[in-house]
């Protein structure tokens, strides 16, 4: 199996750091295989709106969602927002 057999259709993900580096590549790519996609950020709403785009243009869906995960109420009112 290769990345490109990588079907991720139905699934959701939730990419934490999604609004630079590591974690943008990591939404894209999520998003790419047909996951719909929570971008997770903290300081970056620019780089996080900039990935939700692409997100979009690859055809998936997604949305933002700001967080400080160092702060455990935040971090799971995160993955609330995701299930919801």
């Amino acid at each position: 199996m290769t990345p490109d057999d990588l079907s991720l259709a139905g699934r959701v993900a939730l990419v934490t750091g999604a609004g630079t580096g590591i974690g943008q590549a990591v939404a894209r790519r999520l998003a790419a295989a047909g996951a719909r996609v929570g971008i997770v950020f903290h300081s970056s709403r620019d780089g996080a709106q900039a990935t939700l785009d692409a997100v979009r243009r690859a055809g998936s869906d997604g949305w933002l969602v700001e967080a400080d995960l160092a702060v455990e109420s935040q971090a799971v009112a995160a993955v609330r927002q995701v299930l919801d």
